[in-house]
């Protein structure tokens, strides 16, 4: 089977009838256009009403409306009777007193008399001087004009009985030595010398003289004990010199000797002078103060019981009160007795009221609105003023009157009414909806293979390369394993270019470009058995892979490039893995001396021996990948594996099928010297795409 795919690319290649890239990517283009077209037309609201309409119309329900539409009779429906209770209404006689006095001059002037603020006095004073409550409040008038006055009497006479009880304290607080008192009990002089009677009340200057005069002997006895004590510690030592024996209470000498000589003993002695004693300076401060006649005045009253009697009753709520009745009596009493005598009922506001409601009752307008209030005809009005009546009667004469129901009316005594329906209407619109353009074309397409099969399919990766910068989310320009193992990059042993980082891939109007260059580079290079070596390297190129941004198993990898030619310098285009199989060339071109060939296959590793790779490439003669861009396809099932150039199936694989997630590797490799003319040279990628099958929807 392979043999004829790749027989008919040489053919085709060989008479030049292999597709063109170009008309492969205008075909695609057409066919998801046709596929966007199809589904906007499938999802508009133009194809969903042509839908509805072509049901209803061919539905046996649109027949019946038909038929019934056309046997309709105006007798007997709804609106018939309407009109015929609208009629009924409008000649009782009930409803059209109703709407004489509705639009007669007494209602006009009911109307703009009954909110008035002269009817609502009338009203509100009717109301009041008619009931109980008038008299009610003006017994309340008559019986608050008592009570008051007896409430005034009562005040006075408890002002008099207070004014008695605190006779005292007014003669108190008019008394001229007492205000002095008052004045002077806060001074700072008066207030040391209470400080003083409280701290020297239990103190006699003998007490403290006795006292002082104790320690004092005290102090001396002891101070001669340790002179008398410091003289036989010396001659101690002394003797404890002269025999040269231990002297051991060397301790207690230094500690008595310090003590008398620090003169301790000297000034506790003179510190024990009983006039020094703070006890005795309060006690003659004391005695000096109580010898100014106006603190000792002072103190005759702070001591009294006069004093105590007044602070017991200044701050009490029964003084208070006392004080703001004589403050009321001598200032408002008179006139609130004055006040309380004239509050009598024709001194009222209830009485001038009671003369306004009067007048009221004679005035023309009020005995006018009462009269027609009164009529037989203006209670017909109120009967059926609001009423469901009026209301049925209002309705319907608007309905009788409107354009719906004459429309309506015409229509149902129309013989030819159908053709006036909504019905027709949708027959007419159905008929305009089944020739248009759109639609037509719509369901011509919407069952074509070609889209079926692109509707499969959904894009997972792709990069048109349209930014100035590759995209660092989707691409990788170390080789995979490099990141795990090393810092930087590496090649194998055999190969004779180092890929490089930077540098050695651009992108230009839209093209990836991965350039080889004759230059030389040191770098580490892997060998099967010793690692990682240092290399020196005659050539530089790029490796672009999406190892950590991107694997698939299974679907459609594509790419549309172009290859140039320089043998032994091979381009790639694998989908690999982390090991050295499984792993799929997609294309390598490059490995003949013979421009127009290239190579393609896939290899797994073998089951249970991961070291062992099965599988092999297969050779396609006829066609230069180096003269123009072509669109390498890889097909990836999980049976087979299917190559196309331009659409062009060129190579199948069912043996040794990977079946594990592989990244997308675009790279180029030197296996020998090449000709310094070829160079530079480039593997350009104008787009990569990969697509799989959408799952069916359960």
């Amino acid at each position: 089977m392979n043999y004829f795919y790749k027989f008919r690319c040489s053919m085709y290649a060989f008479f030049g009838i292999l597709p063109e890239a170009q008309k492969i990517e205008t075909k695609r283009e057409k066919t998801a256009q046709n596929l966007r077209q199809v589904d906007e037309i499938g999802s508009s609201d133009k194809l969903k009403r042509y839908q509805e309409l072509k049901q209803f119309i061919n539905s046996g329900d649109f027949k019946e409306r038909k038929k019934a539409i056309e046997a309709q009779k105006y007798k007997g429906t709804e609106a018939y009777n309407k009109e015929k209770r609208y009629k009924k209404l409008a000649g009782s006689k009930e409803v059209k007193t109703y709407y004489k006095v509705k639009d007669s001059q007494d209602m006009s002037f009911l109307n703009d008399f009954k909110d008035s603020e002269k009817l609502k006095k009338y009203t509100e004073a009717c109301d009041y001087f008619t009931s109980g409550q008038f008299k009610q409040d003006k017994d309340k008038i008559k019986n608050d004009r008592k009570g008051k006055l007896r409430e005034l009497k009562a005040k006075k006479q408890e002002y008099r009985s207070l004014r008695k009880k605190y006779n005292w304290y007014e003669k108190l607080i008019n008394n001229a030595q007492f205000n002095d008192f008052l004045h002077f009990k806060d001074n700072e002089t008066f207030q040391q010398y209470l400080d003083l009677e409280k701290e020297t009340r239990n103190l006699s200057i003998k007490e403290v003289k006795t006292r002082y005069e104790a320690n004092r002997k005290k102090l001396k006895k002891e101070k001669k004990q340790l002179e008398k004590r410091y003289k036989q510690l010396e001659q101690q030592v002394r003797k404890a010199n002269k025999k040269k024996q231990p002297f051991h209470n060397e301790q207690e000498l230094e500690r008595i000797k310090e003590t008398l000589s620090s003169g301790k003993y000297d000034q506790m002695i003179k510190d024990a002078d009983y006039r020094q004693a703070p006890e005795f300076i309060k006690l003659k401060q004391y005695k000096d103060l109580r010898k100014n006649k106006r603190v000792k005045k002072a103190a005759a009253y702070y001591h009294s019981k006069k004093y105590q009697k007044y602070l017991e009753t200044v701050g009490s709520d029964e003084l208070k009160h006392y004080q703001e009745l004589q403050e009321y009596i001598n200032n408002r009493y008179s006139q609130d007795v004055k006040e309380a005598k004239a509050s009598t009922f024709k001194n009222s506001d209830i009485y001038k009221q009671y003369l306004e409601y009067k007048q009221l009752r004679k005035d023309k307008d009020i005995r006018r609105y009462k009269k027609i209030e009164q009529s037989k005809r203006y209670k017909i009005y109120l009967k059926l003023h609001n009423s469901d009546l009026i209301k049925e009667y209002e309705d319907l004469h608007e309905y009788v009157n409107s354009k719906d129901f004459l429309d309506y009316k015409k229509y149902m005594k129309n013989p030819k009414k159908f053709k006036l329906s909504d019905e027709y209407k949708q027959l007419q619109e159905y008929k305009t909806l089944k020739k248009d353009k759109d639609l037509k074309w719509y369901f011509k397409y919407k069952d074509n293979k070609e889209l079926a099969r692109l509707r499969a399919w959904e894009t997972t990766f792709e990069d048109t390369f349209e930014s100035p910068e590759l995209d660092g989310n989707k691409w990788d320009t170390l080789p995979f394993p490099a990141r795990k193992f090393i810092s930087g990059t590496y090649s194998q042993w055999n190969d004779e270019q180092l890929y490089a980082e930077e540098g050695n891939h651009r992108i230009e109007n839209g093209v990836l470009k991965i350039e080889t260059r004759k230059e030389e580079r040191e770098g580490k290079a892997w060998h099967p058995t010793m690692g990682f070596l240092p290399r020196k390297f005659d050539y530089t190129s790029a490796m672009l892979n999406t190892g950590d941004k991107f694997r698939q198993q299974y679907g459609i990898f594509e790419a549309k490039i172009r290859m140039g030619y320089a043998y032994p310098l091979v381009h790639s285009f694998h989908l690999s893995s982390e090991y050295k199989a499984p792993v799929v060339s997609v294309v390598d071109y490059g490995e003949y001396k013979n421009s127009r060939k290239f190579t393609a296959g896939a290899f797994a590793s073998a089951p249970g021996n991961e070291g062992k790779v099965k599988g092999k490439k297969g050779r396609v003669a006829g066609k230069n990948l180096g003269g123009n861009f072509h669109i390498i396809t890889l097909i990836w099932e999980k049976e087979q594996i299917t190559w196309k150039i331009n659409g062009l199936t060129i190579q199948k694989q069912k043996k040794d099928i990977p079946q594990t997630p592989m990244f997308l590797n675009f790279f180029t490799s030197v296996q020998g010297k090449i000709d310094d003319r070829r160079f530079p040279v480039s593997l350009d990628i104008d787009w990569v795409k990969v697509y799989q099958k959408k799952q069916e929807e359960k």
